[in-house]
């Protein structure tokens, strides 16, 4: 190479001869270059999830973060830790101090879908919600123990709502009524 600087992207032993306008040559002694490798990125998330309920979000942190400088997400965003709200593909650009890049794993997050809101009838004093995996009651915003069944009997005057979960263990809440 004749430039008067050069990127070494292997290791070994580099020198380099001068030669000047009167034609005389010299020849530095080598230098050894040891090109050392980032570590692996891994994408972690602390519950080990890979799933969220729509209107959740998931963690997902990028390690290890004592070697790298910053961490740049394929969804633009930035820093060890990001929460997502969608499904899709993410991996983690690390970047050392000295420039070196590296690209973590994808991780593949799921967004599962939230059942609609239960709606709740009622028939005197019998409520009854619209269809759900599973039910729990409330009764004027406690738990009403025992109150896991779609139709529940209400015996004392108040607000009753209920939280309906679906198979996937996504839950949503009914207006009170």
């Amino acid at each position: 190479d004749t430039a008067s600087s050069i990127k070494v992207w292997k290791t070994g032993q580099f020198s380099v001869t001068a030669k000047d306008s009167n034609g005389c040559v010299a020849i530095s002694e080598d230098v050894q270059v040891t090109l050392i490798q980032p570590p692996d990125i891994k994408i972690k998330n602390n519950d080990s999830k890979t799933s969220f309920c729509d209107g959740d979000s998931l963690r997902l942190d990028a390690s290890p973060s004592f070697y790298y400088e910053v961490f740049n997400w394929s969804n633009s965003a930035i820093g060890k830790t990001i929460y997502v709200k969608e499904s899709g593909t993410y991996t983690a650009i690390g970047t050392t101090k000295d420039g070196c890049k590296k690209t973590s794993e994808s991780f593949i997050a799921t967004k599962l879908d939230a059942p609609e809101k239960p709606l709740i009838t009622q028939n005197v004093n019998e409520l009854t919600s619209s269809e759900g995996y599973s039910y729990q009651w409330y009764f004027n915003g406690q738990i009403l123990v025992g109150g896991t069944k779609q139709k529940l009997t209400a015996r004392n005057t108040g607000q009753y709502k209920v939280m309906v979960t679906n198979e996937d263990s996504c839950s949503n809440m009914s207006d009170e009524i």
